[in-house]
C-alpha cells in the first residue's frame, strides 16, 4: 500500500458532504456538525501525512460546498460532486450550474474534480459533452458517472444496452476529440483560468479560459455571437461533435466579434 507509485492519491472518506447538518431535511441521518466531521478527517489526514513516506498528495472525497473540508491543508485536491439545486428539465440551467460550480471553486486555488457530473443527464449525449467542455473551460475536471456495473451484456456495454445505443456510447469519441484537440494545439490550460468576465456575449451562452494577452480558449455552447478586447490574434474554429477544424484567421487587435458557424456547440481558440 505504501509502495512508491506515482500515479496514486489518498482518499480520505466518501461522501463527506453529506456527514454535516444540512440546512434542510434532505437527510434527517446527517446528525455531526461540520466541525466534528472536520477534525475527524483532519485527524486522518495527518496520520496520513506522517505515515506515508513518499508525500503523496490527499484528498476528501466528495467535500461538497463545507468551507472546514475544502480549505484545510490536507486536502490538496478538491473532490465534489455534481451541483444538484439547477432545475432538471432545461439544459441551460445544467451548463449555468456547472459553469458557476467550477468557478465557485477556482477561488480555492486547487484542482478541482467533479464527480458524478453526468449522472443526471441519462444518455443524453449531446449534453454530456457540453457538460464536459463547460468544466474544462469553467476551470475544473470532471469525472463520469460509472455506469457499467455489469461490464459487458450480450457484447455490448451495459450503457450501450441501457440506453440503446449500437456500439460504445458517442461520449467516448467525444471526450478523445476534445482530449486530441487540446494536445494537438499545445493549450496551455495549467496556466489559463476562467475569464467569462472579458465576454460581451450579448445574451449567449459562452464562456471562457484564458491566459490573458497569449491564449483564449472560448466554448459556444449552442451557437450564439461574442466580442472581446484581444490583442493581434490567430483563430481557429472547432467542431467539437466531428473533430475537425472549420475555419482558421486573424483578427486585428482590439474588440473582435465572432459568431459561431451554426447554432450547434463550438470552440474557438485564439493564440496570441
Amino acid at each position: 500500500r505504501l509502495a512508491p507509485y506515482w500515479n496514486v492519491l489518498w482518499s480520505i472518506g466518501s461522501e463527506n458532504g453529506n456527514l454535516i447538518r444540512l440546512p434542510h431535511e434532505l437527510l434527517p441521518h446527517a446528525l455531526f456538525p461540520a466541525e466534528k466531521a472536520a477534525a475527524w478527517y483532519n485527524h486522518w489526514g495527518d496520520f496520513i501525512g506522517r505515515t506515508d513516506p513518499y508525500g503523496r498528495l490527499r484528498t476528501y472525497g466528495d467535500a461538497g460546498k463545507q468551507p472546514l473540508m475544502v480549505t484545510t491543508t490536507y486536502n490538496n485536491v478538491i473532490v465534489t460532486q455534481d451541483p444538484r439545486d439547477y432545475r432538471k428539465n432545461d439544459p441551460d440551467a445544467y451548463y449555468q450550474a456547472m459553469n458557476d460550480f467550477g468557478e465557485h471553486f477556482w477561488r480555492y486555488g486547487r484542482p478541482v474534480v467533479i464527480g458524478e457530473m453526468t449522472a443526471g443527464t441519462g444518455g443524453h449525449y449531446d449534453l454530456e459533452r457540453r457538460l464536459y467542455w463547460i468544466g474544462f473551460v469553467s476551470g475544473c475536471m470532471m469525472g463520469r458517472a460509472d455506469r457499467h456495473f455489469a461490464p459487458v451484456v450480450d457484447g455490448k456495454l451495459l450503457e450501450s444496452e441501457k440506453f440503446n445505443v449500437a456500439g460504445d456510447p458517442p461520449i467516448y469519441a467525444d471526450l478523445k476529440r476534445m482530449a486530441d484537440f487540446i494536445l494537438g494545439q499545445d493549450i496551455p490550460f495549467w496556466r489559463m483560468r476562467p475569464a467569462d468576465e472579458l465576454l460581451d456575449s450579448s445574451g449567449s451562452m459562452v464562456y471562457c479560459l484564458a491566459a490573458r494577452d497569449e491564449v483564449y480558449l472560448l466554448y459556444f455552447v449552442h451557437g450564439g455571437q461574442v466580442s472581446l478586447s484581444v490583442p493581434q490574434s490567430e483563430y481557429t474554429w472547432f467542431c467539437p461533435s466531428s473533430g475537425k477544424i472549420r475555419e482558421t484567421g486573424s483578427v486585428a487587435a482590439g474588440t473582435a466579434s465572432f459568431t459561431a458557424p451554426d447554432g450547434e456547440d463550438w470552440v474557438l481558440l485564439l493564440r496570441c
